[in-house]
């Protein structure tokens, strides 16, 4: 029995500059998040400041 060698198809690379739009989109919605999180730390809502609040706190017990 001869077994015929065949080559593994070569996976086909992205061209490139393909990934450049979505590393811009990527930092964009990273630099959005990181204002939210800060707008959040220094002024938070009310909803969140009463769920924080009403959290177990085992270092008071």
């Amino acid at each position: 029995m001869t077994r015929v060698n065949v080559p593994a198809p070569v996976p086909q690379q992205p061209a490139m500059g393909a990934g450049v739009p979505a590393a811009i989109v990527q930092g964009a919605v990273c630099s959005v998040m990181a204002r939210v999180v800060d707008k959040f730390r220094s002024n938070p809502p009310d909803w969140l400041t009463a769920l924080w609040d009403m959290l177990p706190r085992p270092w008071d017990h």
